[in-house]
């Protein structure tokens, strides 16, 4: 994901699509039990993103801080948030939470 923010055109609509990180997306590259995690390098045009029922019964947040210290959560399939170009996330921890 880090790759997609950079950029050399900042404002192009394609370019901020890159840069858009969804729950989607991150399901693509979690490697959950039974499942097979891709690369976000390997999604072609028209590939369909997982969703929430698709990794069902496993349920997935993703909780992104920021360096202001507000924190954006990823839960359903409509959260996304927009890196900024040049900015990089770093995965601190993975829990695993029954319900």
């Amino acid at each position: 994901m880090n790759d997609a923010a950079t950029t050399s055109t900042p404002d192009d609509a394609a370019e901020i699509a890159r840069r858009t990180v969804s729950l989607g997306k991150v399901l693509r590259v979690l490697p959950l039990p039974g499942e097979t995690a891709e690369t976000l390098a390997s999604l072609e045009p028209g590939d369909t993103l997982p969703t929430v029922a698709d990794v069902a019964p496993f349920v997935v947040s993703v909780f992104i801080q920021q360096s202001n210290g507000l924190t954006k959560t990823l839960v359903d399939d409509t959260s996304t948030y927009v890196m900024t170009p040049g900015e990089r996330l770093g995965l601190t921890a993975v829990m695993l939470v029954p319900e």
